[in-house]
């Protein structure tokens, strides 16, 4: 094994072998077709959740303020 660089301290192995069970579970994940996976929990959290209005308006005028910002670090 290489030394280390002074005062960095290994903590892992540079190099792992992986398992069997680690290639077959990889070899099956790479079969599945790509895209943003299940999402059928998170669907349906947002509903009937209410927005304090102070938080949309707040959200409204950042918008705004960041759409109509003439430069870098123009200050409101």
């Amino acid at each position: 094994m290489a030394e280390a660089a002074q005062g960095y301290i290994r903590t892992m192995a540079d190099h792992t072998t992986p398992s069997d069970a680690t290639r077959s579970a990889e070899a099956e994940e790479a079969k599945k077709p790509a895209g943003p996976g299940s999402s059928s929990d998170a669907e349906g959290s947002a509903d009937g959740h209410q927005v304090d209005r102070s938080v949309a308006d707040h959200e409204k005028r950042a918008n705004e303020r960041g759409a109509n910002v003439n430069g870098e670090g123009a200050l409101p």
